[in-house]
């Protein structure tokens, strides 16, 4: 059977000899700036979540659980820490010295309606809706007929709904599934992970570690 394996490719520049790259550069954010171009904002939101530690925190729970039962061993007061900058976050460990783990700062490219952060909030409504509809299980829901035309303010559920997707080709909605799926009962602290990380902070083009984009607000401009 015919079944080729898509993998895309990496442009690796940065001011020098330009060359393709079949590693990811994303461990590279350090050491330079990065662009990730997706087709879909949601993709974006796939990576840029990851990138900012969401299996890091995961596993942060049991250590954190551990320090709260440990009455015995005292800590510095809040009060006398220094403010750690917005892209560290501080893990406190009964046993051993907070560990800083920095972040990297993320720029979301693009203005106007279409694009940029403006597009990328109607991009989490849409989320939170289909969050919504993956909860309710076996009942399902009504989705608002503005944002989900095809599917005509009727209840539905979250199987139905990615079967309806897949037989009528609705793939403006494949990506958003595709975020439900990865992050399922813990989507919500992926989104809040980002609005604070990325949409809140709203970094300049200067200070940026990464940019994220898509095709479509990409296009017309000059990369390195």
């Amino acid at each position: 059977d015919y079944a080729p394996i898509w993998r895309p490719y990496r442009l690796q520049g940065c001011g020098g000899n330009g060359r393709v790259v079949a590693d990811s550069i994303l461990d590279k954010w350090k050491e330079m700036p990065v662009t990730i171009i997706a087709m879909t904002n949601a993709t974006l939101l796939l990576t840029a979540v990851c990138m900012l530690g969401m299996t890091i925190n995961d596993k942060g729970t049991e250590s954190q659980d551990m320090a709260d039962t440990d009455s015995n061993t005292e800590s510095p007061s809040e009060d006398l820490l220094p403010e750690p900058p917005e892209n560290v976050l501080s893990s406190p460990n009964s046993n051993s010295s907070p560990v800083e783990i920095v972040l990297p700062k993320i720029l979301i490219n693009g203005k106007g309606e279409n694009s940029g952060r403006k597009k990328w909030k109607s991009v989490l409504k849409q989320i939170t809706f289909l969050y919504d509809l993956y909860k309710s299980g076996d009942e399902g829901i009504i989705l608002p007929k503005d944002r989900f035309p095809e599917f005509y303010g009727i209840k539905t559920t979250w199987g139905s709904f990615i079967s309806e997707v897949e037989v009528r080709e609705l793939n403006r909605y494949v990506a958003t599934i595709a975020v439900v799926s990865e992050f399922q009962e813990q989507t919500l602290e992926a989104m809040e992970l980002f609005e604070r990380q990325v949409m809140e902070n709203n970094y300049s083009v200067e200070e940026a570690d990464v940019v994220l984009t898509t095709c479509h607000a990409a296009k017309g401009m000059e990369w390195d």
